[in-house]
């Protein structure tokens, strides 16, 4: 899971310099290299990892409850928090928010 996540981390570096360059061929492999690669290497692991922190009556409810629950809480409020920020930044005119929320193409 570590490194999954540190792989993650250095391929956040590179991947907003690799669509910069809007070449199909590049974008595809560092999607490859994400999806395919690095998110299995951090989340393969969560599915022994997380039932062991339950004892054995309750282990596998235990761990349905507790991803379901992180899934709501965790990316159910993302879509409310971005909507949020983008209608901020419109009333800022200087904020770097600005340029990400409008509706043009780059």
């Amino acid at each position: 899971m570590m490194a999954g996540a540190v792989l993650a981390s250095l391929l956040m570096l590179v991947f907003f310099h690799v669509l910069e360059t809007r070449g199909p061929l590049f974008i595809t492999l560092a999607l490859v290299a994400a999806v395919g690669i690095i998110h299995p290497m951090m989340f393969g692991p969560e599915a022994s990892f997380v039932p062991e922190q339950f004892p054995t009556r309750v282990r596998f409810s235990g761990a349905v409850i507790a991803k379901q629950l992180a899934t709501v809480f965790g990316g159910g409020f993302a879509p409310l928090i971005a909507t949020s920020l983008c209608a901020w930044s419109v009333l800022q005119q200087q904020s770097p928010l600005t340029l990400s929320c409008s509706r043009r193409p780059l």
